[in-house]
Order: C-alpha cells, then sequence, then structure tokens
C-alpha cells in the first residue's frame, strides 16, 4: 500500500470516528455509529449478541447524516425503551429469586416519560351525524369506557 492510500484510509477513518463521536454525544452509550460509505451516509445500532455469539447490528442509510441519525434516535423511542426495561426487569428479577444475580438493577432505573396524546372530544352535533351516534350517546351519557 502506497503512502498517500494510507494516508486516504487514515482520512477515512478520521471522517468516520468524527461522526461516530457526534452521534456518540447525541446518544451515549447507545451503541450507535455513523459513517459515509460512498455517497450515502451509514448508521449501525449494536442491539447485543445472538445464540451464535455475533454481534446483532440495525443498519439504517439515508442521504444525510442528520438523517440517519434521527433514524437511529427513532430505534429507541420512549415506548421502546420501556417495553426492553419491562423485559430485562423480569429477566433479572427471575436471575434474582434463582440466586444467579444479588439486586436487580433494572427495578432500580426509572422509565422514561411517554408523553400522552390529548383525547379528542366530540360535539353533540358529531354525535348525531355519527353512524354510531346512539352508542356513542349513550356511552356519554352513562360514562362508559373502552376495555
Amino acid at each position: 500500500m502506497a503512502a498517500r492510500d494510507v494516508a486516504v484510509v487514515l482520512v477515512a477513518r478520521a471522517d468516520q470516528e468524527q461522526a461516530s463521536l457526534r452521534v456518540e454525544e447525541e446518544c451515549p452509550g447507545c451503541g450507535a455509529a455513523i459513517y459515509k460509505e460512498g455517497n450515502r451516509w451509514r448508521g449501525a445500532i449494536s442491539l447485543g449478541y445472538g445464540p451464535d455469539g455475533k454481534r446483532i447490528r440495525k443498519k439504517v442509510s439515508g442521504k444525510t447524516q442528520a438523517e440517519v441519525a434521527e433514524k437511529i434516535r427513532e430505534k429507541y423511542k420512549p415506548n421502546s425503551v420501556r417495553n426492553m426495561r419491562a423485559v430485562l426487569r423480569k429477566a433479572l428479577g427471575q436471575a434474582e429469586r434463582e440466586g444467579l444475580v444479588g439486586r436487580n438493577v433494572a427495578a432500580l432505573s426509572m422509565p422514561p416519560r411517554i408523553d400522552a396524546d390529548e383525547g379528542r372530544t366530540l360535539t353533540l352535533d358529531q354525535v348525531d351525524g355519527h353512524r354510531m351516534g346512539t352508542l356513542v350517546l349513550l356511552a356519554l351519557v352513562f360514562g362508559l369506557r373502552r376495555g
């Protein structure tokens, strides 16, 4: 490999490291990396290891670095994190009961907040024009709820 080729490889790696550092600042500890491959930006998230010992990675791509960073952030939305935390908490709880771990550290963490969408209210005119208006009116009068 010529000295010029080595310099090009080093510059490319430095660019990848800079991109990874920028993502790491936005998402510390999430195991994500963003790098440029050809004319597209690529991003990869580490999701742990499979039964065969190989690392499981979810990869995304986009035209800009910001687009890839947004796709990576979408992978870790609060509801997803809440679900992962629940699974981990149950697994560690079982391991604690079996004496495999001394403490369930997942139970000590706080789940992320999920912003509840504001409910929609129907007016009486909307209820009258609705094909199931009578049922909706009964539900409103008697305070019935779904579920």
